[in-house]
């Protein structure tokens, strides 16, 4: 079954124009002598096949047309494989034109084609026609890492109103220092939260962060390819995926990944996957006994400047402990987000923070403690778990509370020193205070580092 595409391109021939191109014979006096009739002749100028790349959004081809008739008009059929053109339009002049169309991307590693018939209609019902095959190439990948083996890292909200799932995609495992790994790491965001703590089934495709929407891959450095050195030691290479789509479905237990995604160096990687997932669980919940309240002029307190370390601001780490250390002791860790203005020549910010409601990392907000207790962000209270002799640190474990509501006030005393109030909620509804007066900050520049 073929569709039929209708337009008014109405032939504007002129009557001399018209006249000239039918052949007249001279009367030579005989009644029953007729004037022949020549016919349309419509061919497509650039012969009858047409190549466009994978990625085309438009495509055109020239015709050409003899013998036109007045008020003849144009329509253009297209098979029913041939969804993926779009919005033919005509530009008709005298005696040749274009047909012009839009071109949706290839997303497959075949080819495919699609047959156009222009028809020429005149006198009503007559009907000459020429035929073009559209042939689309395939989408040209430069790279297919065999995937053995995915793992997501659920982060539950974010802050906003998406969940957050790390996935990652390796040969061989999961493990960062493995001699020479090389995997993906890509962020899928859901509206929905699921029961499995796995993205939703759908179509993923890569997007800005200003288009980060339901069903979508983050960008800007959230998703990244990455190869380990042949040492396990560090990353070799780490290159920022920047557009593609990934189709995520699942049968049972069993997950599909399957599609195509670009990296910074505009070279196209084709993923695809089937099988299980591991899921590793790095939400934050509560686990205080109870509220909690601090006198921080009993504590260390410590300011790390990382810079404008999300293009929004400048980042600030402040951390608050006892000296000496014990394991057991209450400590804080609290990620704020300055104007840019605000750096080391400046000192430590002087204003008042609020939560980081879009999970943006907006200037003057605090980053709620909704992301991974084992990653650098976030802001909550926990405790010291243990001590290792050998390497002389601590390790940090629960109870974890992380901060979801109130308010981190920083004044800037005459002398250097500051006041500091600390007024939070958990998502469990305990309180977290912390206040102290006249208190000394030790400052770290970690952009020098």
């Amino acid at each position: 079954m073929k569709k039929i595409f209708l337009f008014c391109a109405i032939l504007l021939v002129a009557c001399l124009s018209f006249n000239s191109c039918n052949q007249v014979t001279p009367d030579n006096g005989d009644d029953n002598t007729e004037e022949p009739v020549v016919e349309p002749l419509l061919t497509v100028a650039s012969g009858n096949q047409l190549s466009v790349a994978y990625d085309a959004k438009h495509a055109s081809f020239n015709y050409e047309l003899l013998n036109g008739v007045e008020n003849g008009r144009f329509e253009v059929e297209k098979s029913d494989d041939a969804e993926w053109i779009k919005n033919i339009g005509i530009e008709s002049f005298s005696m040749s034109g274009v047909v012009s169309f839009d071109v949706e991307e290839n997303r497959s590693v075949e080819p495919r084609n699609a047959i156009l018939h222009l028809n020429y209609i005149y006198d009503t019902t007559k009907v000459v026609s020429a035929a073009i095959n559209v042939v689309q190439d395939a989408l040209d990948y430069k790279y297919s890492l065999e995937i053995n083996a995915v793992q997501c890292l659920y982060y539950g909200n974010i802050g906003t109103s998406f969940y957050e799932y790390e996935i990652r995609m390796g040969k061989d495992d999961y493990e960062m220092t493995t001699t020479g790994a090389e995997y993906y790491s890509l962020t899928f965001l859901c509206s929905n939260g699921t029961q499995t703590r796995l993205p939703e089934p759908g179509l993923y495709p890569v997007v800005s962060a200003e288009n980060e929407e339901d069903h979508t891959i983050k960008t800007d450095g959230w998703s990244v390819y990455m190869k380990v050195d042949d040492l396990g030691e560090q990353y070799e290479t780490v290159v920022p995926i920047v557009d593609g789509w990934i189709n995520v479905s699942k049968d049972g237990d069993i997950y599909i990944f399957e599609g195509f995604i670009m990296d910074a160096e505009n070279k196209w990687h084709k993923i695809y996957y089937d099988g299980s997932v591991v899921l590793w669980d790095r939400t934050i919940a509560s686990t205080l006994t109870g509220d909690v309240e601090t006198d921080l002029n009993e504590m260390v307190v410590e300011a790390h400047y990382n810079g404008n370390a999300f293009g929004t601001g400048s980042v600030w780490m402040m951390v608050i402990y006892k000296d000496p250390k014990s394991v057991g002791d209450i400590t804080y860790q609290i990620q704020l987000i300055a104007p840019v203005s605000v750096d080391m020549s400046t000192g430590f910010p002087d204003m008042t923070f609020l939560p980081d409601e879009t999970g943006l990392y907006d200037p003057n907000t605090f980053t709620k403690g909704t992301e991974s207790a084992i990653s650098y962000n976030g802001s909550w209270v926990y405790t010291f778990t243990k001590y290792d002799e050998k390497t002389q640190m601590y390790y940090v474990g629960n109870p974890a509370g992380p901060f979801i509501d109130g308010v981190v006030d920083v004044k800037l005393n005459p002398d250097g020193t500051y006041d500091i109030n600390i007024d939070i909620e958990d998502d469990a509804n305990h309180t977290i205070k912390a206040a102290g007066e006249n208190i000394a900050i030790n400052f770290y520049d970690n952009t020098i580092k």
